[in-house]
């Protein structure tokens, strides 16, 4: 995080290893690492045009923890696993916020173990096989109708939750460095579809279905899908206490046809929730400089939108942006380091004049969109070489 996410091409770290499984067999002995993140976003929308009142997100934090285990033979054999949920995205705007029948709240994480191996060809260069198995669990509520209850007053909602399917995927990398002062890096990941055959449907309060009121249910499919991703990335480190490590980062979004999902009886509904995603290229870029025990970071990045504005939904705001990151590490010992990390993320704001999506019959969801978010990282990790 200390780094910007720049880690494709970095050696001699565990933090290597998420980013590129090559990096293994440039590891020494076995190594072990154990991290909690806080994330906490920002959002706030104003409109539906012409109006500008302007509302803020209910305040939310996430908490996805991560934990690597690897051990490199002498040979630089190196084997490797790790769990984390690098794919996590929360929203909570309230009920009675004037997007609500589009989303109340919304929430899609996955949970990701990743085994993988990594061998040396020749001296200098190193390539490696590894395996995702990703666990998707999605929870989304949203206003259902445009009349309240008529002893209530209350507005009825549906309320949908699900888990998919063990979604498989693989990744590959290659890594050459001649030595500790460069190396440099490419990884691939596959793209992974995960399915969700029966989530449940809850409906609250009456939605005009004598079947469907006060709680009755039905159920929901879709089909969620994570991208191919390919990194290439540099390291240099022209001083033994000074690193410099670059990444570049194309995103494959327009392989993801779009999200529908399909509600089963009593009603019968198909709710298009992505479409039209485009292609992306994300730079990255960190610097690293050590005084005897402790290690100082910074970091930038900068990280286009996929999204394009007829597409952008309150549940999953999204605009480009900067990341800004610093860090500082401190061995504690002989084989043990701690390291803590901060990172904010800077969006530039944005218009919506020609939504697509509905929150009406036929009122489209034009307004404009301010967002941020801070990440807080700590890394305990341990080495016995």
């Amino acid at each position: 995080l200390g780094l910007g996410g720049a880690a494709t091409a970095l050696i001699g770290d565990q933090a290597g290893v998420f980013s590129n499984t090559a990096s293994l067999s440039f590891m020494r002995g076995t190594n072990l690492a154990l991290g909690a993140t806080v994330t906490m976003p920002e959002y706030q929308f104003s409109g539906v045009l012409p109006s500008t009142a302007t509302i803020k997100m209910n305040p939310q934090s996430m908490f996805p923890p991560s934990v690597s285990l690897s051990h490199t033979f002498a040979n630089g054999l190196g084997i490797g696993i790790s769990a984390s949920i690098p794919y996590q995205i929360k929203t909570s705007w309230g009920e009675s916020w004037v997007g609500s029948p589009i989303v109340i709240s919304s929430e899609i994480r996955g949970v990701q173990v990743s085994p993988g191996v990594a061998f040396k060809i020749g001296k200098n260069l190193a390539a490696a096989l590894g395996f995702q198995a990703t666990f998707v669990r999605m929870d989304h509520s949203r206003r259902y109708g445009d009349v309240p209850d008529a002893q209530t007053g209350i507005f009825p909602t549906m309320s949908m939750t699900g888990s998919a399917d063990v979604a498989y995927g693989f990744d590959i990398g290659l890594m050459y460095s001649p030595g500790d002062a460069f190396s440099l890096g490419l990884a691939l990941r596959s793209k992974t579809t995960a399915e969700i055959i029966n989530g449940t449907v809850t409906y609250t309060g009456d939605i005009g279905e004598p079947s469907s009121n006060s709680g009755a249910g039905t159920s929901f499919a879709t089909t969620l899908t994570l991208p191919e991703r390919v990194r290439a990335g540099f390291m240099l480190r022209p001083l033994d206490a000074f690193l410099v490590t670059g990444d570049v980062e194309y995103t494959r979004w327009s392989g993801v046809k779009g999200v529908t999902i399909r509600l089963g009886s009593p009603v019968s509904t198909r709710l298009i929730d992505q479409s039209g995603w485009k292609d992306v290229l994300a730079y990255r870029a960190g610097v690293e400089f050590t005084i005897a025990d402790v290690t100082l970071r910074g970091g930038l990045g900068v990280e286009p939108s996929p999204v394009p504005d007829a597409e952008l939904r309150p549940s999953l705001p999204d605009a480009s942006g900067f990341r800004y990151s610093v860090g500082v590490g401190y061995a504690v010992e002989d084989g043990l380091v701690l390291d803590l990390g901060l990172q904010v993320e800077r969006y530039a704001d944005r218009t919506i004049t020609d939504s697509h999506v509905l929150y009406g019959t036929d009122k489209y969801f034009n307004g404009t969109y301010a967002m941020s978010s801070t990440i807080f990282a700590l890394t305990l990790s341990y080495s016995w070489k």
